[in-house]
């Protein structure tokens, strides 16, 4: 991988599958849940134009990059939304803030190929541990 960190932070939970420690039901986790400060900046970790800044389910509030050629990146779990559809971000502007979630302060990230679902940690210079 070549991308930077959205957030520093430690990997709450990983892409994939999990079992729920209390219920055992099976959940497929789309991308990462990672574990940083609430307030903490967010930045885009490539070039792209937001295509979608609102607030989506249990996302809460949500920015997707759309980067070409069929990529994009999704950032959810943000305290409020601060950028707009259309705007064009460069690597490393600040696209939002670390929002709350019910676990605590958790930004969630996802990479994808179209609508396929990637392991962000793959395409990260550093991989959240």
């Amino acid at each position: 991988g070549e991308l930077p960190q959205p957030v520093e932070g430690s990997l709450a939970l990983g892409f994939g599958e999990h079992v729920h420690p209390r219920f055992h039901t099976k959940t497929l986790q789309s991308g990462l849940l990672i574990e940083a400060p609430a307030g903490v900046p967010i930045a885009a970790v490539a070039d792209g134009k937001v295509v979608f800044c609102d607030y989506y389910q249990s996302y809460g509030p949500m920015v997707i990059l759309d980067h070409g050629g069929g990529w994009f990146t999704l950032y959810s779990h943000l305290q409020g939304l601060m950028v707009q559809k259309g705007q064009v971000l460069k690597t490393g502007e600040t696209l939002g803030y670390v929002g709350q979630t019910v676990d605590g302060p958790r930004l969630g990230f996802e990479i994808r190929f179209r609508t396929k679902a990637e392991d962000p940690n793959r395409w990260l210079k550093r991989r959240y541990k």
